[in-house]
C-alpha cells in the first residue's frame, strides 16, 4: 500500500509537462475559434458521430445516429459509453469531448512520468522527455480532436507498463494483479478495437516467460469486450463489429488479385511512404535496442526490453490490418508505447553498441556520426509535432466551412425529413435530419452492402428512394465506377472550401434525388448561399 500511495505523491515534472501540453492545446484550439465565430469547432467531423450516438443513447436509450434506431457508426463504444454518461450528469456540451481529453492528457503526462521514474532520476530532464513525448504523440492535436485517442493512450500505457513489469518482477504473481491486466484489456479493447494487435503482443510474451495467468487475463479480457458488443449488435440487426471498423479494415478493401497483392506488401509500402517515417523511425530504433548488449544488467533492462518486444509486433499488425493517421490518432498509442520503450531503453544503456562491442569506448568520430544518424532519424517525429500543432487552426477553420455549414443547411431547410450525406457527423448532431449514411458507417444496410460488393448505382438510387430521401450533401469524387450516382440525381449547387487539410474533398455537392425535390433544393440552396463564410466559394447550377 506504502508503494502505492507513494506514487501518487505530488510530481512536479508531470506537472509541468502536462500544463505545457495543455497551454500548447488550448492555444491551438483558441486560434482557431478565433475563425469560426467564437464557437468551439473540432478539427475532424468524426467526434460528433459520438457526440450524436452518445446523447441518443441518455435522452432515448438508442445507440445510432437516428434516436430510436439502431445505427452503430461508433469505433469506440467506451467513449460513446462515456459522452453518453456525461451528458446524463452535466446535459449536452459541445465542449465535452474537449474537457475530457484535456483530462485525460494529464493522466497520460503523469503515466508517462511514473514509466520513466525508474530510469531517469533528475527530474527536470524527466519532465524535459515527458513533454517531448507528448507532443511527439502529439498529444495537442488528438486532444483537440475530440476523440477517444488520449483515452486509448493512456489506457494502452497503462496496461502495457502493468504487464511488463509484472513480468519482470520475482516470486508469484498476485491473483489481484490478474483481474487488474484483466479489466484493463478489456477497457482498451473497448477504447479502440485495435488494441486486440497489442494485447495479443503482450500475451505472447507472457507465455513466453512462462506466466499463464497473466497470458490467460488478457485473452480473456480482449475477448469479452467482443462478445458482448456482438451480443448486443447481432439481434439488433448490427454486424459482429462497428460498421466503422469492418469497412475502413484492410480485408474489406481487396476485391481483386492486384488488391491481395497490394494487401501482402502494405507493410513496406506504408512504411516507406513520408508521412509514415515516424513509425519507420520508431520500429528502426527498437530493432536497434533489441539486439543482445551482455554488458547491460539484466535486471535494470527487463521492462524495456519487454515494452520493445511488445511494440514492435503490435506496430507491424496494425500497419497491416488497420491504418495509420487520419488527424494523428490511428497510431497515438503506438507512438506513446514505441517512444516511452525507446527513452527507458536508451536511459538503461540499450543503444550501446551490441554483442562482443558492448561497453568499449566509442572514438569521438563514430561519436559525432551516431550523433547526427540520431538527429537525422528524430526529424520526423520533431517535424510531425510541429505540424500537428499547426494543423489545429486551420482543420478547425475546414469543419467549419463545410460540415458546419451542411448541418446548418440541413436543419434550416430539411429539419425532420430524409437526408443522404457521406459525412455523419455534424449533419447528424446539429442537422434535425434523418440522415443515411451512403458509406455505411451509420446506415447498416449499406455497410452490408458495401462488404458484399453489392453497392453499386442501382442500389444508391433503390434505396434512398425507398426511403424517402430527397436531399444529398456529399462528396461526388467518392462515389465513381460502379458505385456512382444515379443520373436521375440532379447537382443545384456546390460549394469548395479553400486549404484543406482534414475534409474528404475541398467541394461538396447538394443534389436532388427525387424529381419532385428539384425545384425546393435549389431554392434552398439559393437562399442559403449568402449567408456562407466569406471563405467559402458557393456555385449555384442551373
Amino acid at each position: 500500500m506504502g508503494a502505492r500511495l507513494s506514487s501518487l505523491r505530488f510530481s512536479w515534472p508531470a506537472v509541468g509537462a502536462a500544463a505545457a501540453l495543455l497551454l500548447v492545446t488550448l492555444a491551438a484550439v483558441g486560434s482557431g475559434s478565433r475563425h469560426t465565430g467564437g464557437r468551439l469547432v473540432y478539427p475532424i467531423d468524426d467526434p460528433y458521430i459520438h457526440m450524436t450516438i452518445g446523447r441518443n443513447l441518455a435522452l432515448h436509450g438508442s445507440w445510432g445516429i437516428t434516436p430510436g434506431h439502431f445505427g452503430p457508426a461508433s469505433s469506440s463504444p467506451l467513449w460513446t459509453l462515456l459522452l453518453a454518461a456525461t451528458h446524463r450528469l452535466v446535459g449536452g456540451r459541445d465542449a465535452t469531448p474537449l474537457v475530457l481529453n484535456l483530462m485525460f492528457g494529464v493522466l497520460i503526462a503523469f503515466a508517462l512520468e511514473r514509466m520513466l521514474r525508474p530510469f531517469i532520476a533528475r527530474g527536470l530532464l524527466r519532465g524535459a522527455v515527458v513533454l517531448a513525448v507528448g507532443l511527439s504523440i502529439p498529444l495537442p492535436a488528438v486532444i483537440a480532436s475530440g476523440m477517444e485517442a488520449p483515452l486509448h493512450v493512456a489506457l494502452a500505457l497503462t496496461l502495457a507498463w502493468a504487464v511488463a513489469t509484472r513480468l519482470a518482477a520475482d516470486g508469484p504473481a498476485s491473483h489481484e494483479g490478474v483481474i487488474a491486466i484483466g479489466a484493463l484489456a478489456a477497457l482498451c479493447e473497448l477504447a479502440r478495437f485495435e488494441s486486440v494487435f497489442l494485447i495479443g503482443a503482450l500475451a505472447a510474451i507472457a507465455i513466453q516467460r512462462r506466466r499463464p495467468g497473466t497470458a490467460c487475463a488478457l485473452i480473456v479480457g480482449a475477448a469479452l469486450p467482443l462478445a458482448a458488443y456482438m451480443a448486443f449488435a447481432l439481434p439488433r440487426g448490427g454486424l459482429w463489429l462497428p460498421n466503422s471498423v469492418l469497412l475502413k479494415t484492410a480485408l474489406a478493401q481487396i476485391t481483386s488479385a492486384a488488391d491481395w497483392e497490394t494487401f501482402l506488401l502494405r507493410i513496406p509500402d506504408k512504411l516507406v511512404w513520408k508521412r509514415n517515417s515516424h513509425m519507420t523511425v520508431l520500429l528502426l530504433a527498437a530493432t536497434w535496442l533489441l539486439l543482445p548488449r551482455p554488458h547491460v544488467p539484466a535486471h535494470r533492462a527487463l521492462v524495456p526490453r519487454i515494452l520493445l518486444l511488445a511494440f514492435v509486433p503490435a506496430t507491424l499488425l496494425h500497419i497491416q490490418l488497420a491504418d495509420l493517421g487520419w488527424f494523428f490518432r490511428y497510431e497515438a498509442y503506438l507512438v506513446a508505447l514505441g517512444l516511452s520503450a525507446v527513452v527507458a531503453s536508451v536511459a538503461c544503456g540499450l543503444h550501446t553498441l551490441p554483442g562482443r562491442w558492448g561497453g568499449r569506448r566509442v572514438p569521438v568520430p563514430a561519436r559525432i556520426v551516431a550523433t547526427l544518424a540520431v538527429a537525422v532519424l528524430a526529424t520526423p517525429l520533431v517535424t510531425r509535432a510541429v505540424r500537428s500543432a499547426s494543423w489545429i487552426a486551420p482543420a478547425m477553420l475546414n469543419i467549419y466551412e463545410q460540415q458546419d455549414q451542411m448541418a446548418r443547411f440541413v436543419r434550416t431547410y430539411f429539419s425532420g425529413r430524409e437526408v443522404a450525406i457521406n459525412d455523419l457527423g455534424a449533419v447528424g448532431y446539429y442537422g434535425g435530419a434523418r440522415v443515411e449514411d451512403l458509406l455505411g458507417l451509420g446506415t447498416t444496410p449499406i455497410a452490408r452492402a458495401r462488404l458484399a460488393r453489392r453497392f453499386d448505382t442501382a442500389f444508391i438510387e433503390r434505396f434512398c428512394a425507398a426511403q424517402g430521401v430527397e436531399v444529398a450533401l456529399l462528396y461526388t469524387s467518392f462515389f465513381e465506377g460502379e458505385s456512382r450516382l444515379p443520373s436521375s440525381w440532379r447537382e443545384v449547387a456546390r460549394w469548395t472550401v479553400r486549404n484543406p487539410v482534414t475534409v474528404g474533398d475541398p467541394t461538396v455537392s447538394i443534389l436532388a434525388t427525387l424529381p419532385g425535390s428539384t425545384t425546393r433544393v435549389r431554392e434552398a440552396a439559393r437562399a442559403f448561399a449568402p449567408t456562407l463564410p466569406p471563405g467559402v466559394h458557393m456555385e449555384l447550377l442551373d
